[in-house]
């Protein structure tokens, strides 16, 4: 569309000058990252497999945790959670599957992390 809009302004696009981006705060693929490492790393104990869910979970918290974010951080947390209780109960083997208070009891002992606001709240002035 800008090419035709331009065109009638006697202007034309540089082709190799030219790309379109996603104009976003938060990028579709953020969660697709997360769902190919968990299907990726779902092999591993437990123990080793929270330890880096919660590596990525800490990262993103400290990259989008500004204050008035928190629904943003629960939403991810939450679909990351029932991302990883999706595809560690396909493992292979004779292994059981997890049921949803097996697995919140598990995240709970091997302590997942939680959202949390990373954004330090600005220094108050000091008044004399």
């Amino acid at each position: 569309m800008l090419p035709k809009r331009l065109e009638k302004f006697g202007l034309e696009v540089a082709p190799e000058k030219t790309q379109i981006l996603r104009f976003s705060r938060f990028h579709p693929s953020m969660k697709r990252r997360v769902t190919d490492w968990i299907k990726s790393h779902r092999h591993l104990p437990i123990r080793e497999f929270i330890k880096g869910l919660n590596r990525r979970l800490l990262g993103h918290c400290h990259y989008y945790g500004p204050r008035g974010n928190s629904c943003g951080l629960w939403r991810f947390f939450q679909l990351a959670v029932e991302i990883a209780f999706k595809w560690l109960n396909r493992r292979g083997g004779k292994r059981k599957s997890f049921t949803w208070p097996a697995f919140s009891r598990a995240l709970q002992k091997l302590g997942i992390a939680r959202p949390r606001i990373t954004e330090k709240p600005a220094a108050q002035p000091v008044l004399a």
